[in-house]
């Protein structure tokens, strides 16, 4: 079992873990998300995604195998046309399990954790890759989850104050089921999607949520937001 999160203490010097996680709830519902930092009130968890957790897994043990090796993932190297290696300095490691950089004017820790890192061994550039799972569209058409594109330039935002070389440039590796009449049939193929991350909005983001958490009135529910819908009607009922 998980060690519990602290709960943010009003006017405390004690250093405030925020994780990426966290400030995409914010975005969704500051109402929520005040209630879940101050008084521990979360939503009810989503179901659990064993296949997304096993293609996940299945995924860093590939790109370990390159990145021992000093080589470009096969699949990354026909589709983007470039020897991309998996960065594979100490730091990587430790990114993948926490990825922390200190914001000294609200006294928060923001974390992360980087599925992976990709090295162009021509110029050092450092660029963020994420693995993701899905399927294949009956429509063809693609769509960048906007809580995706969120994750990264905070991810960014983060990495540029790890290390001088990180990229704007970012990239989704998708593993996605080609569905047919059978499950035998069916088969996975790859997309990888660029990213042109943009971090310019994460800090002024942080200092609101610092000035959210000091305040004593929980701020106003998202309009759209599901979960403050359900208790309002609740009430009403």
């Amino acid at each position: 079992m998980g060690k519990k999160k602290t709960l943010y203490q009003p006017r405390s010097n004690e250093v405030y873990k925020l994780s990426r996680s966290n400030i995409q709830t914010y975005l969704e519902c500051p109402h929520c998300f005040y209630l879940e930092a101050i008084y521990g009130l979360k939503k009810p968890p989503g179901l659990p995604l064993p296949i997304n957790m096993a293609i996940d897994s299945i995924l860093k043990k590939e790109f370990d195998h390159y990145r021992l090796q000093a080589q470009p993932h096969p699949e990354v190297e026909k589709i983007l046309k470039i020897k991309y290696t998996p960065y594979g300095d100490e730091p990587f490691y430790q990114w993948r399990k926490e990825a922390s950089v200190f914001h000294k004017e609200t006294n928060f820790n923001i974390i992360g954790k980087f599925d992976d890192v990709w090295k162009n061994p021509n110029n050092n550039q450092l660029f963020l890759a994420d693995y993701k799972s899905g399927a294949v569209s009956n429509s063809g058409e693609f769509t960048l989850h906007e809580s995706f594109r969120n994750q990264m330039d905070i991810y960014l935002w983060i990495g540029k104050q790890l290390h001088p070389n990180f990229s704007e440039t970012t990239f989704f590796y998708y593993k996605k089921l080609q569905k047919d009449e059978s499950m035998n049939k069916s088969h996975f193929i790859t997309e990888i999607v660029e990213y042109p991350a943009d971090d310019r909005w994460v800090e002024e983001i942080i200092i609101q949520i610092k000035d959210t958490l000091e305040s004593s009135t929980p701020p106003s529910s998202n309009n759209e937001c599901k979960q403050c819908q359900y208790v309002q009607k609740r009430k009403e009922i």
